[in-house]
């Protein structure tokens, strides 16, 4: 009886972290892709998300658009940790082409620029220093697992959403060979 019981709870535990693991709660592709500001360390307006976006000026012209990468992370994830690695490579291969933005869910700031730092990951940070389930950024993208990472194309949408580091990366040079990273 007892193995019968153990045996169910490791089904019911790997059916429910399988589920974690899925991208079905992740923001549809073609869903425009929640705004946020990143400020400087005055507190002053940096970077919104919305900027690189394609927009029309009124001039008329069309400033083109940037394709995002979003990196959703935490240094204290084990999983973080083991795929950082390849978003530096994501950076460093596709730096040129894309904006890079991790968004970490760090609550201490220190720790978070002693981990960067110590492994040389210079890429533009975001964080609310929250916890994870109590930022308005893992609300508004659904985060339910990290690491997660979101592909915006230049128009602002989600191109892209996974939960495997290795799939952006495989996303993104399958883009780079169709030519359409400028």
């Amino acid at each position: 009886m007892k193995k019968k019981l153990v045996l169910l709870l490791l089904l019911i535990t790997a059916v429910v972290v399988g589920r974690a693991q899925t991208k079905q709660d992740l923001l549809t592709v073609g869903t425009l892709a929640p705004d946020f500001t990143i400020a400087n360390g005055n507190g002053k307006k940096a970077l919104s998300l919305s900027d690189l976006r394609a927009k029309k000026a009124t001039n008329g012209k069309v400033r083109h658009g940037v394709w995002t990468v979003l990196d959703f992370w935490a240094s204290w994830c084990p999983d973080c940790r083991r795929d950082m690695p390849i978003v530096k490579q994501i950076n460093e291969k596709f730096g040129k082409k894309i904006k890079l933005i991790g968004v970490s869910f760090d609550t201490d700031k220190e720790k978070m620029a002693k981990y960067l730092e110590t492994n040389k990951y210079s890429w533009t940070q975001y964080s609310e220093f929250k916890k994870w389930k109590e930022t308005k950024i893992s609300k508004d993208y659904h985060i339910s697992w990290i690491p997660t990472s979101y592909l915006i194309d230049p128009e602002g949408k989600v191109a892209f959403a996974t939960i495997k580091t290795e799939e952006m990366l495989q996303k993104l040079e399958a883009l780079d060979a169709a030519g359409k990273l400028k």
